[in-house]
């Protein structure tokens, strides 16, 4: 291997499309989940809970430091409430009202709103480069997610909510102390956080409910750990090494995950629109990947 494939960046870059793989994976597990009889706020919950113990083994077995300041408890919190959990959640709930495909489409508007925030609160710079692959990115992921349905106003309102707070989150884990942190010890944190809060919101609306086979079981289970100790973590890592605006763009190579999975396991039909898609967001992960590194 040669030392340019083993840069920052390259880490970073390669952190960043392994996490895109395996979230493209969520909406496939979910839809198995839902169907051996599970339901939302209990599969948000549990992705949160199921993890624990193992991100906990991990973090004995490194020796890293579980203890933390109040100072980042109150990041923590903020960073739960704001977007890591609220995210998740508006975005499961869309799924009752529009399509899989088109709520990821609405969704994936918050790499835009990343660049803009960045460029206009933050006065980061971003190049033609940058903008074209914003450009090209976004539009390849509404292709992706193109629907023949006549949609659902408030599921769009709330796909597009699950955007915008999950955008706040990428910004905020980027320019808050939280950046300095471990990415196991900040995902551990953030998912006691959140599954106390998704425990105490599915118990007051008595939606929580663990009566299903071994089959929904493993489903969760598997998406708690792929995602909550694989993908957020990856997603986290990349976030230090290559900044905000260039792992939001990167991301957007999720939808093409979750097409390639619906062709091969529920036998999905491709059309044009949706390879046209993908070919945009692949020439925008390209020039992200060769240009520089924040």
């Amino acid at each position: 291997m040669n030392k340019q494939f083993l840069s920052q960046k390259a880490k970073g870059v390669i952190a960043i499309l392994l996490s895109a793989f395996i979230f493209g994976c969520m909406p496939i597990l979910a839809k198995k989940f839902y169907i051996h009889g599970g339901n939302a706020s209990t599969l948000i919950f549990l992705r949160f809970f199921l993890v624990l113990p193992f991100l906990y083994i991990v973090l004995r077995t490194q020796k890293i430091p579980l203890a933390i300041s109040a100072k980042e408890l109150f990041h923590l919190i903020t960073a739960s409430i704001l977007g890591y959990c609220i995210s998740v959640f508006l975005l499961f709930i869309s799924y009752d009202y529009i399509s899989v495909g088109l709520a990821t489409a609405v969704h994936f508007i918050y790499p835009s709103l990343v660049v803009l925030v960045c460029i206009i609160f933050f006065k980061e710079k971003a190049s033609l480069i940058k903008i074209a692959a914003v450009l090209m990115a976004t539009t390849g992921v509404f292709l992706c997610g193109k629907s023949g349905e006549i949609a659902s106003f408030f599921g769009l309102l709330i796909a597009f909510l699950s955007g915008v707070t999950f955008a706040v989150y990428v910004i905020y884990i980027d320019k808050s102390p939280l950046r300095k942190m471990n990415a196991i010890k900040l995902t551990f944190y953030l998912c006691v956080i959140s599954a106390v809060i998704m425990l105490g919101y599915s118990g007051i609306r008595k939606e929580l409910s663990l009566e299903f086979g071994i089959p929904a079981w493993s489903y969760a289970l598997t998406l708690s750990i792929l995602v909550s100790a694989g993908a957020v973590n990856l997603f986290q890592y990349g976030i230090k090494i290559i900044g905000a605006q260039n792992t939001s763009i990167l991301s957007t190579i999720e939808p093409i995950t979750g097409i390639l999975l619906g062709v091969a396991i529920l036998h999905e039909k491709l059309d044009i629109l949706s390879i046209s898609g993908a070919c945009l967001i692949l020439l925008a992960v390209f020039l992200i990947a060769l240009g520089p590194r924040k």
